[in-house]
This record gives C-alpha cells, sequence and structure tokens, in this order.
C-alpha cells in the first residue's frame, strides 16, 4: 500500500485510481503516518475501560454498604467478586469494549443496558441454582443494579471529559475520506463544514468516475477500487460512504475487507440529514439492516396535553407580568403617537390568519415609511428586515433587543392561535412566495420563541432558518420544546441577530 500515488506527484497513476489535489499548491497538506486506532490504540483503550468499570463497581459497592440497602455477609468478597468478573465478561460480550470513534451515543446506552439486564438475570439464576437464601440473592441483585448505574455514570462522565479535554488541548479533527456520487459528496462536504467543522477533516474524496471539473478543495480520486489505500495515503482514520449505486453489496463487503486490514473504520451515511436520534432506529428485514424514521406525531394526546399547560402559562405568565406590561405600555405611548399594542395579520396552523399581538416598536407611520426602504432590505428571501431601521423608536429598539416586545404574544397563546415554541410566525406575502417545502412549516403552530429564535434569529440567512424550522416540524417532542425553552433565556441575554 505504500506504492499508492504520492500527492507529490499529480501527474502520476494507479490502475483504477486518478488523483488531483488542486489546493495543494497553495496549502500544503503533509502526508503523515497516523496510529491506527484498532491496531495501536484498542487494546490499550479496552482495557482502560475496563479498569474504569472496576473502579466504578467498586466505588458502587462501597457506597451501597456504607449508606445504602446492602448488607454483606461474610461472603461478600466472594459475591462483589463474582458479580465484578460476571459484569466486565457481559460487557466485554455485548461490545462494549470495541473501540469506536466517536461520542458516546445512545447505542452504547443500548449496549450497556442490554449488559445491566443480562447481569441481573445471570445472578439471579445463580443465586436460585445455588441457593444462597434470600439476603444473599437481594445483595447481589442490588450490586448488579448498582454496577450498571456505576458503569453508565463513568463512561457518560469519560466521554464529556474527553470531548472537553479534546477541545482544550484542540486536538485535530478527524481526518475522513468522502467516497460516493458528486452530488452526495458535495452536500456532506457543506454539512460537515456547517456543523462538525472541529470534530472532521475531510483528507480526500472519492468518486465513481474521474470529473475535471470538478473542485472540492481537497485531493479528489476516482475509482472505489483503492479506497483504502488512499485513506492510508491521507493518513485517514475513518471512510465514510456515501449514497452511491455504484456501491453494490459486493463492493460494500470488498471494501469493509480492505480496511479491516487497513485499520481503518468505515461508515455508511443514509443521505438523511436533520433527523433526531428519538426518530431514528435501525431494524432488519432479514438480513437487510434498515434505518426506521418515525414521523412526527403532530396530532394526537401529547400535543393535547402540552396545548392545554401551554394555555395555562400563559395565562399565569400574563397575569404576573401585568405591572411590567402595564409600565411598557406606558412607556411606548409616552414615546411616541399611536397605540401601545401593535396589531398585525399572520399565517398560523395549516395556513389559517389570526391577528398577532406585539408591543409597538416603531413610529406610528412605519408602515407607510417602509414602502420607501423596500429597496434597502438586509435578509434574503421573502423576508424584510434592516439592521439600522429608521422607523425604531429608541424604546423600541429596547424592547427589541431583549425580546420584550414579544411578550404580548402569550395572549395569542391563552387563545390557542400560538405557542410557547414553534416557527416564526409569517407574514401572508411571506407564505405567498413559499414553495411546497416552505410550506410544511405551517403543520404546527407558530411560536414565540423557536429554532430559528435561538439559533442566530434575523442573522441567519433565509435557507438556514427554513431549514432549522423544517427540523423542528420534523422531530418535534416535548423533550425538544424544552430544551428550546432553556436555550431562549441565553438568546435574550446574548439578544444576537435581535434588530
Amino acid at each position: 500500500m505504500g506504492s499508492y500515488l504520492p500527492l507529490a506527484d499529480p501527474g502520476g497513476t494507479v490502475p483504477g485510481v486518478a488523483l488531483r489535489d488542486r489546493r495543494a499548491r497553495v496549502v500544503p497538506m503533509p502526508v503523515r503516518r497516523a496510529p491506527r486506532t484498532r491496531v495501536d490504540d484498542g487494546p490499550r483503550a479496552a482495557w482502560a475501560l475496563a479498569t474504569g468499570d472496576l473502579l466504578s463497581v467498586l466505588l458502587a459497592t462501597l457506597l451501597a454498604v456504607v449508606v445504602g440497602p446492602v448488607r454483606l455477609a461474610d461472603g461478600g468478597a466472594v459475591l462483589f467478586v463474582v458479580v465484578a468478573s460476571t459484569w466486565l465478561l457481559l460487557l466485554a460480550a455485548t461490545g462494549n469494549y470495541e473501540v469506536r470513534l466517536g461520542l458516546f451515543r445512545r447505542d452504547d446506552l443500548r449496549r450497556l443496558a442490554q449488559a445491566g439486564i443480562d447481569l441481573f438475570v445471570a445472578t439471579w439464576l445463580l443465586s436460585f441454582l445455588l441457593d444462597v437464601g434470600s439476603a444473599t440473592a437481594a445483595d447481589a441483585a442490588l450490586l448488579s443494579a448498582a454496577a450498571t448505574a456505576a458503569t453508565v455514570t463513568h463512561r457518560v462522565v469519560g466521554a464529556r471529559r474527553s470531548e472537553r479535554r479534546r477541545r482544550q488541548h484542540q486536538a485535530g479533527p478527524l481526518r475522513v475520506v468522502l467516497a460516493g456520487h458528486r452530488g452526495a459528496v458535495a452536500a456532506a462536504l457543506t454539512e460537515l463544514a456547517r456543523t462538525a467543522h472541529d470534530r472532521f477533516e475531510v483528507g480526500a474524496v472519492c468518486l465513481p468516475h474521474q470529473a475535471h471539473d470538478d473542485d472540492f478543495g481537497v485531493p479528489t480520486a476516482a475509482g472505489f477500487g483503492h479506497l483504502a489505500e488512499l485513506a492510508e495515503q491521507r493518513s485517514a482514520r475513518a471512510v465514510i460512504v456515501l449514497p452511491c449505486p455504484h456501491f453494490d453489496t459486493p463492493t460494500l463487503r470488498r471494501l469493509r475487507w480492505s480496511l479491516a486490514e487497513s485499520g481503518v473504520e468505515l461508515f455508511v451515511a443514509s443521505g438523511l440529514y436533520d433527523v433526531a436520534d428519538s426518530h431514528a432506529s435501525v431494524s432488519y428485514a432479514g438480513t437487510v439492516r434498515l434505518v426506521h424514521i418515525r414521523p412526527s406525531q403532530l396530532r394526537g394526546g401529547r400535543h393535547t396535553v402540552e396545548e392545554c399547560c401551554e394555555r395555562v402559562l400563559a395565562a399565569l405568565a400574563l397575569v404576573l407580568l401585568t405591572p411590567l406590561l402595564l409600565v411598557l405600555s406606558l412607556a411606548i405611548r409616552h414615546e411616541s403617537a399611536g397605540p401601545a399594542i401593535f396589531r398585525q395579520v399572520r399565517v398560523g396552523r395549516d395556513g389559517q390568519r389570526f391577528t398577532m399581538f406585539k408591543f409597538r416598536t416603531m413610529t406610528g407611520d412605519a408602515e407607510d415609511q417602509g414602502r420607501n426602504l423596500l429597496g434597502l432590505n438586509d435578509a434574503d428571501g421573502p423576508l424584510f428586515k434592516l439592521r439600522a431601521d429608521p422607523r425604531v423608536t429608541r424604546l423600541g429598539r429596547v424592547l427589541r433587543t431583549y425580546s420584550l416586545d414579544e411578550l404580548p404574544q402569550l395572549w395569542n397563546v391563552v387563545r390557542g392561535q400560538m405557542s410557547l415554541v414553534g416557527p416564526r410566525p409569517a407574514l401572508p406575502a411571506e407564505v405567498s412566495r413559499y414553495d411546497a417545502d416552505t410550506r410544511r412549516r405551517l403543520a404546527v403552530k407558530p411560536g414565540i420563541t423557536g429554532l430559528w429564535q435561538v439559533s442566530g434569529r434575523s442573522d441567519l440567512p433565509w435557507s438556514e432558518a427554513v431549514r432549522l424550522d423544517l427540523r423542528y416540524v420534523d422531530n418535534w417532542s416535548i423533550t425538544q420544546d424544552l430544551l428550546i425553552i432553556g436555550r431562549t433565556f441565553g438568546a435574550v441575554v446574548h439578544h444576537r441577530g435581535a434588530y
């Protein structure tokens, strides 16, 4: 594999592979031999995990004996050794010591949970077969639960500490090779640069055929027969296979074999973006592995319960905030002529129109002046936004900065026209310019806050704002709403994109 095409000789060839590196002449990318995770780091990392698991189980046992219900008898040491050794064997048997690239994920929790269930069943069966007595059997069951909880805590805390240490020491990102169809590669490059630029570095791109007009800014190879050599040449630790008709079952199988020999990890992308973990799971149809994408439940009991809670909370908030609302109303009326509350028709769920309430932040003749400002729009798409809008009053700018102008929308929530969390309520003129995908925003009620509001608001381009709203709709859950509400406080304090 050392004879693979050197980057210093872009004119060289290898059967089935052609490599171009337009950027190398400007920013050279040095070729370095990166240590392979499986070969060099795998055993050491596995032993470190096992040692940490054993220590965490020992600590949990001591804690259970000192302050908990466990009262170990004379054979307590033997019982601990049996439970601990069985636990470590089960962790190894269920793949919990396999070295995998990336953070601690939901799949790792599933593996640990499965091992914990197996441990509980194993200790119960041993207690029954050995007839050790009810007290000892209860201690064994409690130790099994303590071992599972301690190991989960150890793994989660360890993963977070590793990620924090990686960021503090500015460890290099994981270098990968992208392989697939040109369009899929371009989309993956954009997505990785947008959401995972500090975690992944694309060392090279591999396409099914040579395309001289492609320029991804990284070395580009053609042909999938030498992906293992390309990964080694670029010191990549993983190959990400993207959707492509050329990756049939035999090709993927051979690629898996060759990468395993090189110690390079293989990831197969589904081509799905913006799907939350809670809405995706892996299932099987025979030996065919399927990714099951569960749709959002935008109707039904959970939505009804959340809506009732929101309306009650909004009513209570209006009562508690009445003094502040009165003070702000008087201040607005004192600063400029016109009503304190601004009313405007917006489009809600399923295209239904309603009157939205806000504190007035502009002068009384703002709509008339707006006709002369259309050519100064700072936003793209159907939105109209000015960073330095001359119509905004001095008090209005303060209200916008801290999102106080949104408080009257609590009345819209009480009336059932809006939610606390949801997409931004759109104007009818904006909705008339929506395409079929963007109209998906109207599948739920608009919200006072939302994923768009806590991710940059008006600083975001229109395409990104739409994408965030669609992600919210397609992955709706009560948990997501609670997380967005929590992030809203930080967004208000930093008021990024509020103008």
